[in-house]
């Protein structure tokens, strides 16, 4: 990767420079290390504010808020989660509100957290929906598993169904397996049979 981030510096080519940074963040990830997550993070957000990637400044505050909330910092985490979403590229579909939404969860701050709620888009049923969406269902799920709303978690289960099984990861969030999302949200709706398969094959998976 730091061959390609050399020369798509080299060339101008955004596309593939971003796709070298994201690759590097999500390194860091698989790897657990949340201090040179954060580094790498404040790099990257540097480095798409001084040569223009929009859709990479909003993604990267939007993973330094997942890294502070892993870190217990729920403050540092709502400040980022808070610019990922004045960042936010309506042509390029993030995860900041999602992640807002999260960050809110996790602060004990339900009305806050369902408003954002409704003003996420989630995946389409019996549709191929783009990695945007995939990874808000993600967020979405474990933000409701926090606030224990139950009923939504039921409605969403069906929706779990559908998720791609080589979405192994949640996008560069890491985290969440496909298999775990269904089986939280089943065992919300009381199908504990079927989150024990889920559970199981997250797994081994």
């Amino acid at each position: 990767m730091e061959e390609l981030e050399v020369v798509a510096r080299r060339v101008g080519h955004f596309g593939a420079l971003w796709t070298a940074l994201a690759v590097r963040l999500g390194v860091a990830i698989l790897q657990g290390d949340l201090e040179r997550l954060e580094a790498c993070a404040r790099d990257t957000v540097k480095t798409c504010l001084e040569i223009g990637i929009p859709w990479g400044v909003s993604q990267t505050y939007g993973i330094l808020a997942i890294s502070s909330l892993w870190h217990g910092n729920y403050d540092d985490a709502l400040v980022s989660a808070q610019r990922s979403v004045e960042a936010e590229v309506a042509a390029f579909p993030t995860s900041a509100r999602p992640s807002l939404m999260l960050i809110h969860a996790y602060m004990g701050r339900r009305d806050q957290a369902l408003e954002q709620l409704s003003q996420i888009e989630l995946p389409s049923p019996d549709r191929v929906n783009d990695i945007g969406k995939v990874i808000a269902l993600y967020l979405v799920v474990e933000a409701l598993a926090v606030l224990e709303e139950r009923d939504a978690l039921e409605e969403l289960y069906p929706l779990t169904q559908e998720l791609p099984p080589g979405q192994a990861l949640n996008g560069i969030h890491g985290g969440l397996t496909p298999q775990t999302v269904a089986g939280i949200a089943a065992t919300a709706a009381g199908r504990f049979e079927a989150a024990a398969r889920h559970f199981t094959s997250a797994l081994e998976g």
